[in-house]
């Protein structure tokens, strides 16, 4: 039980950090292009390569991109200059908030950081509650003078029993302003802030607790409480601006998605059908939110659904999807083994690149409208 537990968090830190990094609770993000599906340039990352590290995923702001290691921070600008790298705690969460880059340091595990883009330190010593050795932020969202976090834990390395704790912190505060403990349980699902309602999401084994983020008067208790829509079958949240909750999961060979409102009010219900093998309707991503379209992505499909209903769908023979990033235009970024694919909302390909390797993170995009992808030890940028 332990080892699925620690393997749990782990995927939930990887996943938190590349969805929610760049202010993005839904993988879409606010910009978008006319591309012409060309690499304008390629750098490697590590020189020397290091065999301990390896490149996860990139966020974007202000005409630089930052590659996340499992133990770094490397900073390059558009044209592919090598800035700067920063060590921080191998595989926790690195996020852009308030025009600062959010981490833990390097030498301790509780103690939070923020870097300018620029790489001055503007934030050092923050001390993060209840972050331990045997423990994982599955949900690390930092605001301009505190912390809201969600921190999963084993105290004791061997017991199996698991618990976690939701709370909010306030920069050189001697507690917190409040708090929530789950004794032996977790997530079912990596916890979100939907910012327009003014709430974090998250949960246990069996229901979806709702807190109000602006509380300040020692919360204890959720706002709303209510069962997982989709049950023991439920795997991801995410949510759209418009405050709503979208909940993912499979049931035998269907995927299965629920929309509701913050407090649980079912909205639309949507399957699948039976019409892929067990194994590949496992959705890989939470349902990823465009202004318009909703999308699912499982191995072998990719869905564009509206108000319920499939616009169109994508097959991979193969079974090789792996990722992908919604656009402001309601079009979407597709990773397939070594192909970066751009289709359009009506499901229309733009185009189709292909690399010498598998892309291994979420495509990228900065405010010009430039796309960036790492495979093995190198990012490539593209028009």
């Amino acid at each position: 039980m332990r080892k699925q537990i620690c393997r749990w968090s782990l995927i939930a830190v990887i996943i938190y950090a590349q969805i929610f990094a760049n202010n993005c609770s839904n993988c879409c993000v606010e910009q978008s292009g006319e591309f012409e599906g060309k690499i304008l340039w390629t750098r490697i990352i590590f020189d020397p390569v290091d065999e301990s590290d390896k490149a996860g995923h990139i966020v974007t702001a202000d005409s630089k991109i930052f590659v996340i290691s499992q133990k770094k921070i490397i900073a390059f600008d558009s044209e592919g200059t090598s800035l700067w790298n920063r060590a921080r705690w191998p595989m926790t969460p690195v996020v852009l908030r308030n025009e600062k880059i959010y981490f833990t340091s390097e030498e301790k595990k509780s103690s939070m950081q923020a870097v300018s883009f620029d790489n001055e330190l503007l934030l050092d010593g923050f001390w993060m509650p209840e972050v331990i050795k045997e423990s994982y932020l599955v949900l690390f969202e930092p605001f301009e003078n505190g912390l809201i976090a969600q921190v999963q834990y084993m105290p004791d390395p061997n017991d199996a029993q698991s618990g976690f704790i939701v709370y909010k912190v306030q920069n050189g505060s001697l507690g917190m302003d409040w708090e929530k403990s789950f004794y032996d349980q977790r997530s079912k699902v990596i916890p979100i802030i939907n910012l327009p309602s003014g709430v974090l999401v998250t949960s246990n084994q069996t229901s979806a607790f709702v807190f109000d983020i602006n509380n300040s008067k020692n919360q204890t208790e959720p706002v709303y409480e209510y069962p997982l829509p989709l049950g023991e079958h439920t795997i991801w949240l995410s949510s759209g601006n418009d405050g709503h909750l979208y909940w993912l999961g499979k049931l035998e060979d269907r995927t299965i998605m629920i929309e509701t409102e913050i407090y649980g009010k079912k909205i639309v219900e949507w399957n699948s059908g039976n019409a892929v093998f067990e194994d590949y309707a496992l959705p890989i991503l939470p349902v990823i939110v465009a202004p318009e379209i909703q999308y699912i992505l499982t191995k072998s499909k990719l869905f564009a659904i509206k108000d319920g209903n499939v616009l169109w769908e994508i097959n991979s023979e193969e079974n090789d999807f792996s990722n992908a990033t919604a656009l402001n235009d309601n079009s979407i970024l597709v990773v397939k083994n070594n192909l970066l694919l751009h289709y359009t909302s009506e499901g229309d390909k733009k185009f189709e690149l292909k690399f010498d390797a598998p892309i291994i993170c979420a495509p990228a995009i900065d405010e010009s409208g430039q796309i960036y992808v790492i495979t093995n030890n190198k990012i490539h940028a593209i028009q």
